[in-house]
């Protein structure tokens, strides 16, 4: 996520890379926890060849925001046949 530091009204860019094998045409963003204190817009989604790459940009609408909440992104891992969870942020 950046940059940093920022005012109300400034833009936020965050950028979430999913890489791995499989059908990459089925994977959804990573879910952000909430977005309140934030006016967001639709992600941009490239793919390439194993990867599929999100880029949002978040704007506080206030000073009081101080951090981007926390991603989630679940799959499915075929070698030890079992759901998975990657969480990162909060993103401050």
């Amino acid at each position: 996520a950046g940059p940093r530091k920022v005012k109300a009204g400034d833009p936020v860019t965050v950028r979430m890379d999913i890489n791995g094998k499989g059908n990459l045409n089925t994977v959804l963003i990573p879910k952000i926890e909430t977005f309140d204190g934030f006016r967001v817009y639709e992600a941009q989604v490239k793919t390439g060849e194993n990867t599929k790459n999100f880029t949002q940009v978040f704007i506080p609408e206030s000073a009081d925001v101080k951090q981007i909440p926390k991603a989630t992104f679940n799959y499915f891992d075929p070698a030890k046949k079992i759901y998975r969870t990657i969480t990162r942020g909060p993103y401050r």
